[in-house]
């Protein structure tokens, strides 16, 4: 509890910073099994991949890699909300039918969720679903 509003107090004290405008945001899928990009996310490189997988941005960004560091390891829980921003912008760009999918955050050990004092995916995918559920309600549905 106490790691928990020591984070809260720390957000609050030092927010997290906007993204840098120039980050190169990935435009597509890819394939899971040669990581090829995938041409309007439509294309299946092999038959016997029943799925595609993405990634907003390059892990190799430096800025990306210490929003994610501070957020599973020094507690900067309001990075979640950029990454998360970043994925909306991502997931956008692609695209993709959002109605047609489901998040779901990969689950934390026991141990490490009581160290941490929270699941950085469940806040991710939290964020993910409540702005992904606010434009839906905003778009008319006929």
């Amino acid at each position: 509890m106490f790691k928990l509003i020591k984070n809260w107090v720390w957000d609050i004290l030092f927010p997290a910073l906007d993204l840098p405008q120039n980050l190169k945001l990935n435009q597509t899928l890819f394939c899971p099994v040669c990581r090829a990009r995938l041409a309007r996310n439509v294309k299946i490189c092999h038959k016997n991949s029943q799925y595609k997988l993405g990634a907003a941005i390059s892990y190799n960004d430096e800025t990306i890699r210490k929003l994610i560091w501070q957020l599973k390891y020094r507690g900067r829980t309001g990075n979640a909300t950029l990454l998360a921003n970043l994925l909306i912008r991502y997931l956008e760009t692609c695209n993709l039918k959002l109605g047609t999918f489901i998040i779901v955050p990969i689950p934390l050990s026991k141990t490490r969720l009581r160290k941490r004092g929270y699941n950085q995916a469940m806040l991710l995918a939290k964020i993910l679903s409540d702005n992904l559920l606010k434009e839906k309600v905003r778009k008319p549905i006929f």
